[in-house]
């Protein structure tokens, strides 16, 4: 069995047109080297941003990976946490740990739904 494993692509949203070409041209290559397995260990987007999680899904749509058995997607630091929102706004108005905690896995069980497939 062959597997990819790639992370951090950071995509920040539809106009990352390289970052966009380069991943392309990833999967292009996965397949070309017939590659049975892609493994994404986190940090899809830059920013928690869920429109970016949907650039990379459609991406693996269109390259044939987005499918339980071709691809694992595991969430990333930057894919649950936006930086700097958590250092700026939680950081100094939001002390309390729990509520950064309830945020986190809010986001965790979005991403899980949003590549539950």
């Amino acid at each position: 069995m062959k597997i990819a494993h790639i992370s951090d692509l950071h995509i920040s949203g539809s106009q990352d047109r390289r970052q966009l070409h380069d991943f392309d041209r990833m999967l292009d290559h996965f397949n070309t080297a017939s590659f049975d397995h892609l493994i994404i260990s986190g940090d899809l987007s830059n920013n928690a941003d869920p429109a970016d999680w949907s650039i990379v899904r459609e991406k693996l749509e269109s390259h044939g990976f987005y499918h339980w058995d071709k691809t694992t997607v595991l969430a990333g630091n930057h894919d649950l946490i936006n930086l700097e929102e958590e250092l700026r706004f939680y950081n100094a108005l939001n002390p309390f740990s729990l509520i950064r905690k309830k945020v986190f896995d809010r986001k965790l069980k979005e991403f899980c739904f949003f590549f539950r497939n």
